[in-house]
């Protein structure tokens, strides 16, 4: 069988990229948007539009809507919405108002269709925020939500297109996509707006959009109903609100594994026209274990009716608490463990047995390891400081030299023709397992359990899934003996174990690791000896001949902001001789470009997968960098059988 490939590449970046600048003129690019794109904004020509929408995530009916707008001014216009859960006719002809609807309350996700099919921009609502710019065009800011000394925040931006136009809208309280902009009328009109409903897309498409054509007996009104009595919602703070007799009782807090224990939770909510909460939005928190059982409680929270000129409203707002619970170890059972953050675990055993945090002793060491059960390499390394070490790898006819002198990083590699992956494995084991702790850590994601490992009774600390022996099948893990050692690690698929710990200079330091995947012994590690380094002179910290990577403040940063990740080496899938399809995979990269994974986002049988996937774990990349900086990141790749 003759069979044919191809491969397909497409990015997708995690990392957020640092803002250039404070932006004083937001405020302008939002009126210049909204004069580029908006239908209704002052001096628009009459229009007549129909959008038609379809949930293209799930395919819920009840997500299916038909909006038809016949609009010849501000206060002239007409418009129809048929969907499931509400329809409406409305009509505003001077200073009379009609509406007719089918139920009592407007979901949120379709008055957003509704006022952004024909006016994308809500300049009012975010004209005043404090934003940052960054080099992709997009305005971020963060909203906090305060209780006391305590606060939360969400992120928030609007990115504009090249032309001005607005792309996206991701702010507190509008969400939108907008695609596909075409002219009419001197303007640019998105022919696509897609807003998320809970767990779902849904996209409206404008079918038609033409000059209205004169017919008065559209704005005709059937009958007075009064514009202050129309469905509409208003965006309100927490305070304006009054809870009716039924009141708004405290929150029950539950006990939870994780922490914090105290914090901030924000939860949005849409309330009717009588006060009774009718959806939730999104909810923010620091430990988002808690987040279910406020929002089951909120739900039967019960307001007065929010009055606007004297007539009752739907309310788009947030209710902010406090919350204050206890952490146990699941799994504890009663016995005493010690419960303790996962940071300061994460910082107490940093203090215990890592040699290269700050101020530790300058050392010389030497090691041994073995890949697999018969290739051994050595390890050398002399560390002075953070800023100042030298260590040297060599597997076989492999030898990987790494270096830091101050701000300057050299790295080489040698009878390689790619850096060596199983040299970085055991490098990269070398510099810790712990997530950074920085502005990407979050302590809500790490749940704490009481574990046996080894027959020894630990804590494990971990997020993921875990199988019905309740050992990790995604995901990291940690586990920490009562000393605060760090005994074993996980990162799927592979766990490292540390034992034999020896003392040496107030640290104890695990002479042996052992790295696993699935019970089979990958590498093992054996410190032979550690001594105080003694006098080395700068020159060793400097490899001849290897132009170095500069560390320096991100802000200072003038380069490509994101150079993605290019395959080096493509391996062609085996054939499994029957079978013809598409394999689709998402890879996960290291930081040298190496392929540390491969799941199958679609399908074409296991044979075909399996080739697909045994070809993929062999792929090399030149690896993405962010602001100049190697990151881990990922890739999609097409097989063609």
């Amino acid at each position: 069988m003759k069979r044919h490939w191809c491969f397909l590449i497409v990015l997708l970046s995690s990392a957020a990229l640092i803002a250039s600048g404070r932006s004083d003129d937001f405020e302008q690019r939002l009126t210049n948007a909204s004069k580029k794109s908006s239908l209704t904004a002052p001096g628009s020509r009459p229009f007549h539009l129909k959008l038609e929408a379809t949930d293209t995530r799930h395919h819920d009916p009840q997500f299916n809507v038909e909006i038809e707008v016949w609009w010849s001014g501000p206060e002239k216009w007409r418009r129809e919405v048929k969907s499931a859960p509400f329809s409406q006719t409305s009509v505003q002809n001077g200073e009379h108002y009609y509406e007719s609807n089918s139920k009592d309350y407007l979901p949120w996700w379709l008055y957003e269709l509704m006022q952004e099919s024909v006016d994308p921009v809500p300049v009012a609502e975010l004209k005043n925020e404090e934003v940052e710019f960054t080099g992709r065009g997009c305005a971020q800011w963060e909203r906090e939500f305060s209780k006391g000394t305590e606060n939360v925040g969400i992120h928030n931006s609007v990115c504009f297109n090249p032309d001005g136009t607005v792309k996206s809208l991701f702010t507190e309280p509008f969400g939108a996509q907008f695609e596909n902009y075409q002219p009419f009328n001197h303007k640019l009109i998105a022919r696509s707006v897609t807003v998320w409903p809970k767990g779902t897309d849904v996209k409206g498409t404008v079918t038609l959009l033409e000059a209205l054509k004169k017919d008065e007996s559209l704005f005709a009104i059937p009958s007075e109903t009064g514009l202050n009595t129309r469905m509409r919602f208003l965006s309100v703070p927490e305070s304006a609100l009054e809870p009716d007799d039924r009141g708004t009782s405290p929150i029950t807090w539950p006990v939870v594994h994780n922490f914090p224990a105290t914090g901030v939770m924000a939860i949005n909510v849409k309330l009717d026209r009588s006060g009774s909460v009718r959806e939730v939005g999104v909810v923010v928190s620091h430990n988002v274990a808690l987040q279910d059982t406020a929002v089951a409680q909120v739900k039967a929270w019960k307001f007065k009716p929010y009055l606007s000129n004297g007539s009752p409203v739907q309310v788009n707002t947030n209710i902010v608490l406090r919350f204050d619970t206890k952490v146990e170890l699941l799994g504890a059972n009663g016995k005493a463990y010690v419960v303790d953050s996962f940071l300061n675990r994460i910082n107490k055993a940093r203090e215990l047995s890592d040699l290269r945090t700050p101020g530790s002793q300058p050392f010389h060491l030497v090691a041994s390891f073995r890949v697999g059960e018969s290739v051994a390499g050595t390890y050398e390394e002399t560390w002075l400081s953070p800023t100042k070490w030298r260590r040297q790898a060599q597997l076989g006819s492999m030898t990987v030299t790494e270096s830091q002198s101050d701000n300057r990083i050299f790295r080489k590699y040698t009878g390689s023709e790619f850096s060596p992956r199983l040299i970085d494995n055991f490098l990269d084991g070398l510099d810790g397992p712990f997530p950074r702790t920085d502005g990407s850590f979050f302590e809500g994601d790490w749940g704490q359990s009481a574990v046996v490992l080894g027959g020894t009774e630990m804590v494990r600390v971990a997020r993921g899934q875990v199988d019905s022996k309740n050992q990790p099948i995604n995901g990291a893990a940690y586990w920490f003996d009562s000393a605060g050692l760090l005994r074993a690690s996980y990162s799927k698929p592979r766990t490292t174990t540390y034992d034999d710990f020896v003392a040496w200079n107030g640290k104890q330091i695990p002479h042996h690791t052992e790295l696993t995947e699935n019970g089979v012994r990958l590498m093992v590690t054996s410190i032979e000896r550690i001594e105080p380094a003694g006098e080395v002179a700068d020159a060793q910290f400097v490899l001849d001949g290897v132009k170095p990577e500069i560390i320096e403040d991100l802000g200072d940063y003038d380069g490509p902001p994101l150079v993605q990740p290019e395959p080096i080496l493509k391996v062609k899938p085996v054939n499994p001789q029957w079978g013809h399809g598409t394999v689709l995979l998402d890879v996960a990269l290291d930081a040298h470009g190496h392929v540390t994974s491969a799941d199958v986002r679609q399908s074409a049988g296991q044979a075909l997968d399996d080739a697909a996937v045994s070809a993929a774990m062999q792929w090399e990349f030149q690896p993405m960098l962010i602001k100049g900086r190697r990151v881990p990141g990922h890739a999609a790749l097409r097989f063609d059988f």
